[in-house]
Parts: structure tokens; C-alpha cells; sequence
């Protein structure tokens, strides 16, 4: 069955809604008047199907055309994908785009399918053959390629922001230059590339499928300032064996210019809240032969336990206790490493026992601690 005859509903994918209704061929104009037609029935009374990751549909749409064969295209940060109603499928490898971070998609009235690389250069699919112009090559700028639209004249156009020139007026140029005129970037939306540790790839892949929407925040160097908030956007394929990490991406609308292309940021990304979670500073846990521990603090005879506990998930500063300790009950977080069962401590700010006022018998040394 041609993919035409297949697709004549309505699709809501990802963020990006997409309406087809069943008409008689027309151009370009044509459909477009016909869709806005007041004697038509709104989009509202047609029938709507949504179509999540559990069917195949790709995480982290950066948009959708229609091809007048009949196909759907739908360029995304996992690649390009087409879809005939049914099934969404890759094109087969003669087709296959030059990168699988795509940042935009557009189809010229001609029919051909122009395809934008968040990583700079572009690539034209028409009559069945699929062309890659890459950065440097043809006059195709570098740098970070941004969304495709088309005019009313059929021109296409590429968004982005120019950088500083690589040339000078009377310099000479031409259209095998590597560095080209000017290297244009894409700052809204823009792309943080993390790494998940495999352990934690099961608990995220659970939340992808169940279409949760995972806030990211994008912190800076020091984790002290928030520079942007935004929303998981996709997972690699695979496990990179020599870090044992999963490449993830999140986006950020960026509407400030605070995100910089290949800037050093630190990510947080929330997958889930646990609720009246037992939470402990990541320096008070401790690690012997019997497993994890903490020194509980003694507060009326200033001593210490030793307590074994089970730990859960964990940040970057706590982790969760899930057994082994109440809420309210004190740990010590530093000069544990000079602490046994039962060792009375001092803590910072208190008064040895037993020591004197000047003159005095000078005290013996205590086992000191910080606890929180």
C-alpha cells in the first residue's frame, strides 16, 4: 500500500503536532487553503493518535515535514526516521543521514527533503539520492547548523548565530575554503551532552518509556549557580566500554544566551523524588568488611556506635539510607577515620573534658569529630 493512503489522520508526536487529512492532490498552496477551510470540520472533531517511545517513535524531535510521496520525515537527536502511519522506520543505508544529531528538517515545494546537523553541515535528499554538504564544503558554513524554513519563494534558510569572520576584505576565498566566511552556531535550542553510569541506564530507561518529563538543570563549573533549566531529551544505543558510561542529552531552550556551544557545564538531571527519603552527607558513610557503617553519635554521653546501614541512591554531596537510621539521629562526618565502637569524641566547639583554665594540667588528647 502506497504510505500516502496510509496516513490520513492526525499525529501528535514529541512536542510537534502534525495534521493530514485525506484530500484530492493539490499543490502546495492548494492543500494549505483547503486545511483552513471554515466549511471543513476543526482539527478538534477529527480523530487524534499519539505515538510514545514504546512505539517506536524517536526521542527528541527537532522536526517534522511531509514528502509528497507520502512519508512522514521526522528528524530527531537519534537520527532521521520516517513514518508511514504504521511503523516508524530508519531509512535504509544508502539513504542515511551524514550525522544522527539532527537540529532541522524542511521540504522545498519540488519535493526535496533538506536535513540541518546540530553539529554543522547539511545534507539534500531528492529523486531517490541522498547528498551530504559538509562544513567547508560547497560554501557550507561551519560550526553548529541551526533550524531549516522555507520562504515564499522556495528558498531555504538556515538559522543561526554568525560568529566572527575568518576572512578579511580583499582576502581570497573560495568554495573549497575548510574554515569558510563565517561559522554559524545555534544558541535556542541548544544541546548538554552527559554521560549516565550503565548501573543507572534500567531506572532512566524506565522513566523514557512511561514518558516522564525529566527537568535538567545546567549548573556551573562549580555547581554553584544555575545558568538554565530543561528537560531530558535523548540516550545513546550503547554502552561506551572504556568508561562504562551511556552517552544522554538534554535540551535547554537557552532564550538568554547563558548556555555557550561547547561550554563546560555540570548537569543535574531529576529521574524521580523519593518522598521522606533518610538522607546522610556522602563523607558520613563509611566502608568496612561488614559493609557500609556510620558512627551515630551518643548526644548525653558524647560517644559513638557503630551502625551498619544500606545505602540508596545517591547526589553528589548526600546518600539515602534505607535501613539502619531514624530521622533526627546525628552522624559524624569528619575524623571518622580515628573513631572505634564506643570512643568518646569532642565536638568542634565544646570543651575537652577534663581540661583546665591556664596554669593548669595540660589535658590529655581527645578523639575528636564533626557531626552532623
Amino acid at each position: 500500500m502506497h504510505p500516502a493512503l496510509r496516513f490520513a489522520a492526525s499525529a501528535i508526536l514529541a512536542s510537534h503536532l502534525f495534521a493530514a487529512a485525506a484530500a484530492p492532490s493539490a499543490s502546495p498552496g492548494q492543500a494549505a487553503s483547503a486545511a483552513l477551510d471554515a466549511s471543513k470540520p476543526p482539527v478538534i472533531d477529527m480523530q487524534h493518535t499519539s505515538w510514545s517511545t514504546a512505539a517506536g517513535a524517536p526521542t527528541g524531535v527537532s522536526g517534522i515535514d511531509q514528502t509528497p510521496d507520502g512519508w512522514l520525515w521526522i528528524g530527531s537527536t537519534a537520527g532521521l526516521f520516517r513514518f508511514d502511519g504504521v511503523r516508524f522506520q530508519r531509512p535504509p543505508p544508502a539513504l542515511s543521514p551524514l550525522s544522527s544529531n539532527i537540529s532541522g528538517i524542511g521540504v522545498l515545494p519540488d519535493g526535496a527533503l533538506w536535513i540541518a546537523y546540530r553539529f554543522g553541515g547539511a545534507s539534500l535528499l531528492k529523486d531517490g539520492r541522498m547528498r551530504h554538504f559538509r562544513p567547508g564544503e560547497h560554501q557550507m558554513p561551519g560550526g553548529t547548523s541551526g533550524r531549516l524554513g522555507l520562504d515564499g519563494t522556495g528558498r531555504l534558510w538556515l538559522a543561526g548565530r554568525v560568529g566572527l569572520r575568518t576572512v578579511d576584505i580583499g582576502n581570497l576565498v573560495g568554495s573549497g575554503d575548510a574554515n569558510g566566511i563565517a561559522v554559524i552556531t545555534q544558541f535556542s535550542p541548544i544541546d548538554v551532552e552527559f554521560a549516565v553510569p550503565q548501573d543507572g541506564v534500567p531506572e532512566l530507561q524506565s522513566r523514557i518509556v512511561a514518558n516522564a518529563t525529566l527537568p535538567a538543570v545546567a549548573l556551573d563549573r562549580t555547581r554553584t549557580n544555575e545558568l538554565a533549566q530543561g528537560r531530558f531529551a535523548a540516550l545513546d544505543n550503547q554502552v561506551d566500554v572504556q568508561t562504562g558510561t551511556v552517552r544522554a542529552k538534554a535540551r535547554f531552550e537557552n532564550k538568554d544566551n547563558k548556555l555557550f556551544p561547547s561550554q563546560f557545564v555540570n548537569l543535574r538531571l531529576q529521574v524521580r523524588t523519593i518522598e521522606n527519603a533518610v538522607v546522610v552527607p556522602v563523607n558520613a558513610l563509611r566502608h568496612g568488611a561488614n559493609g557500609d557503617f556510620v558512627f551515630v553519635l551518643n548526644e548525653q554521653a558524647k560517644t559513638v556506635s557503630m551502625r551498619g546501614v544500606k545505602r540508596g541512591q545517591a547526589t553528589v554531596d548526600k546518600i539515602q539510607v534505607l535501613e539502619g537510621l531514624k530521622p533526627g539521629e546525628r552522624v559524624i562526618t569528619e575524623g571518622a577515620d580515628r573513631l572505634k565502637d564506643g570512643a568518646k569524641v569532642t565536638l568542634p566547639g565544646e570543651r575537652p573534658q577534663g581540661a583546665q583554665g591556664q596554669g593548669g594540667e595540660r589535658p590529655r588528647r581527645q578523639r575528636e569529630g564533626s557531626a552532623q
